[in-house]
């Protein structure tokens, strides 16, 4: 699967720029923009498997970062368990709510709708 490891490899490359000039929001931004993407790719690109293991499984998994978010999530809970619990449920609806807008705007783009 060279493609899902080329794609990977962009995806690691995007996420290490944007983490790099960014504090706190980075993971907000990574993971928000990944399922935005991964919602539009997979409304747009359906039925084209070569594009979606090259962009969703390797460039977007790899951009996005669920460990990250965890790790993120479970010392917040440590710390402050209201301030973790708001944390975890506000990462999970921003980025359900972006796949879903973005699985629609890919529809209509590509006369799914």
């Amino acid at each position: 699967m060279v493609i899902v490891g080329l794609g990977g490899a962009v995806g690691a490359v995007l996420r290490l720029l944007v983490t790099s000039y960014m504090d706190g929001a980075a993971l907000w931004l990574v993971n928000g923009i990944g399922s935005l993407a991964l919602g539009y790719m997979n409304g747009r690109l359906r039925g084209q498997s070569k594009w979606i293991l090259f962009f969703g499984t390797g460039m977007i998994g790899s951009f996005t970062t669920f460990s990250a978010f965890s790790q993120q999530w479970f010392d917040l809970l440590a710390h402050d368990f209201i301030a973790g619990i708001l944390y975890g449920i506000g990462m999970t609806i921003l980025c359900f709510f972006l796949c879903w807008f973005g699985l629609n705007a890919g529809r209509k783009r590509g006369g799914q709708a």
